[in-house]
């Protein structure tokens, strides 16, 4: 049996460092072990919910956790129950506060995680926002106040996002560096807070876009996001996608793919499309937390108003589209605009995220523009279809690239942990 100091015992065959779900560690490192494969257990049929309880109806000798052979099931909680996986030592981990299906933030890690060196693992904090894939992510995954602190033993750099005062709690033992990523830009109070409330525990802040150094000081890294090209590819060519959306040939397609939330002010968007020619149709993906929220914004649409819900990868609705439109109040960095621009379409927007640093990549519009703004604004960019063409060009080339994007941060990982 490999023993953890604190009495609990595991088999010997597992040819896994075991981490036990008091922190410490039980068993040695072997080479020969995939990590990728371990994911979170799964439980058919469970109806507990209290925190931490062990379900009552786990078969006798079921293997909770898929890769794992043998493994024991002192970690094996139904999903609506924390969990922390067995993370072996190593270089970095990824602690966020929530992992949601879709955002900007989960296709951050999905996309800078499988290209660094020695990634332990991630883990999402709040349980009761965590309802995205995790299976999406090249690594051993967890949820909640214990496997957090585990994957803070486990490692020497622990980069952080959307957590504050909570980080006490986490590093009650252990000592890693500790990376804070700022996601916002100064105008999201709650982020700021949350930054003001991490610095104590912060060896490093590191800011996506130029006003989010104004919260993090002046020696705060700035690693800028990056699209992922393989987001942006399509199955379809261009004609057959805009006949599944009903769009006509002869008609202008509008794009904006956001989160259903206030400070997106999709309903500005919403009411400039009730205002435009009737040649011009607005598609809106995205999904949201606040049902009301989606309600209200559903009433105001208008019959050229299409709502389709998520989308796993925008490059069939980048294609389709003649304009993409984002009216965000506040962006760290601006991903869907990004991506918007790797894929070539003209983008409108206001000036926030990566246009805050580049703003001759998009037409922009002030953070305040009313209805009537943007319908002028997205006449006077179509008026233009030469100038319109040659502004797309040059974002397509200059937009930032990911390689570049993974190399910063690997390089900016290894000098902290030095």
């Amino acid at each position: 049996m490999l023993a953890c100091s604190c009495g609990r015992s595991y088999p010997s065959r597992l040819a896994l460092p075991i981490t036990c779900v008091c922190g410490e560690l039980a068993g040695i490192k072997t080479p020969d072990v995939d990590v990728r494969s371990i994911r979170r257990p799964i439980c058919d049929g469970c109806q507990h919910r209290k925190p931490r309880d062990r379900c009552g109806l786990l078969p006798e000798g079921r293997n909770y956790i898929e890769g794992a052979k043998g493994l024991p099931n002192p970690n094996a909680y139904c999903p609506d129950h924390e969990w922390a996986g067995p993370f072996v030592r190593g270089r970095v981990g990824f602690l966020s506060e929530c992992y949601m299906p879709v955002g900007g933030t989960e296709v951050w890690h999905q996309t800078l995680l499988p290209r660094l060196r020695d990634v332990v693992g991630f883990v999402s904090f709040n349980g009761a926002m965590t309802r995205g894939d995790l299976a999406k992510l090249p690594c051993t995954t967890g949820i909640g106040l214990e496997a957090a602190r585990q994957l803070a033993w486990c490692v020497d750099v622990l980069v952080v996002w959307g957590l504050g005062s909570q980080l006490s709690e986490i590093l009650t033992r252990a000592t890693p560096k500790v990376v804070v990523v700022n996601h916002f830009d100064d105008r999201a109070d709650w982020n700021n807070r949350l930054l003001q409330e991490a610095e104590p525990h912060a060896d490093r802040f590191v800011h996506l876009c130029k006003s989010g150094r104004n919260v993090c000081g002046t020696d705060a890294c700035y690693i800028p996001n990056a699209p992922a090209p393989e987001r942006i590819q399509a199955d379809q060519p261009r004609h057959l996608i805009r006949q599944e959306l009903g769009v006509l040939p002869e008609q202008r397609m509008l794009v904006s793919i956001s989160r259903l939330a206030p400070e997106k002010r999709l309903d500005v968007l919403i009411r400039a499309a009730n205002q435009l020619p009737a040649n011009y149709r607005f598609v809106l993906a995205g999904t949201g937390n606040d049902s009301a929220y989606e309600g209200y914004l559903r009433g105001l649409a208008g019959n050229r108003v299409q709502f389709v819900g998520s989308v796993e990868h925008p490059g069939r609705l980048l294609r389709a589209a003649d304009s993409f439109v984002s009216a965000s109040a506040c962006e760290g960095y601006g991903l869907s605009a990004a991506e918007a621009m790797l894929a070539g379409v003209p983008v409108v927007s206001t000036p926030v995220g990566l246009l805050e640093d580049s703003p001759e990549l998009a037409r922009l519009v002030p953070i305040n523009g009313t209805a009537t703004d943007w319908v002028t604004a997205i006449h006077t960019d179509f008026a233009n279809p030469q100038a319109q063409r040659r502004r797309a060009n040059i974002a397509q080339r200059k937009i930032d690239r990911v390689q570049a994007f993974a190399e910063s941060w690997q390089h900016l990982i290894d000098e902290v942990a030095r």
